[in-house]
């Protein structure tokens, strides 16, 4: 089974080759039992998304029976969420109690998108994935968006157009040096926070 999360439940579209087996309405307090202290704060924060009620519904999704694995994966579930995409990464993946950082990320600058700081390189979602030590090991990029530091352009893999302004959207991986570490200032602190701070 797959996972992924999408920060706006207004946009739930069928998922081609895909039908509904179950919904499971949430709360935020269904995603975040014991709450979560944000890494920062912002007096700008953007509002949007905040009045919708459910807080967020995960889609279980099965793939239709005369299609085979070369579609996708047999089942899929799809965590929908009224929420700001940056304090969401904050919330479920950079809390102390959190299990796994993500697999992967979409990021996708607007200009016109109204959010109050870029998901793409030195903004506000790198700073916090970046004090939390909190990575995911790829990163899909759409053009007009920076790639993280320490993530570098998987080769052989063609781009894909998606997403509303019909973007490419390229494939990065974070970058290990020959000792199977992170390169860079992050596996700087790592290798700090693992051998001298936490012997």
């Amino acid at each position: 089974m797959f996972f992924h999360v999408n920060q706006d439940p207004r946009f739930h579209r069928r998922f081609k080759g895909y039908k509904t087996i179950e919904r499971l309405h949430l709360s935020q307090a269904d995603l975040i039992p014991d709450g979560w202290k944000p890494h920062v704060t912002l007096e700008n924060q953007s509002t949007f998304g905040r009045d919708i009620t459910p807080f967020g519904f995960l889609e279980v999704l099965e793939r239709d029976g005369e299609l085979d694995d070369l579609h996708g994966a047999n089942r899929l579930a799809v965590l929908f969420l009224g929420a700001d995409g940056i304090a969401t990464y904050d919330a479920l993946f950079c809390q102390p109690n959190k299990i796994y950082p993500p697999f992967a990320i979409l990021m996708q600058d607007h200009g016109w998108g109204g959010n109050y700081d870029k998901f793409g390189k030195d903004g506000l979602l790198e700073r916090i994935a970046s004090n939390c030590q909190v990575f995911p090991q790829f990163l899909l990029v759409a053009d007009g968006t920076k790639q993280w530091h320490d993530y570098k352009k998987v080769r052989d893999v063609d781009g894909d157009c998606g997403g509303m302004s019909r973007k490419m959207r390229w494939l990065f991986s974070r970058i290990i040096n020959r000792n199977g570490n992170y390169s860079g200032l992050s596996g700087f602190i790592n290798t700090l926070q693992n051998n001298i701070l936490n012997p």
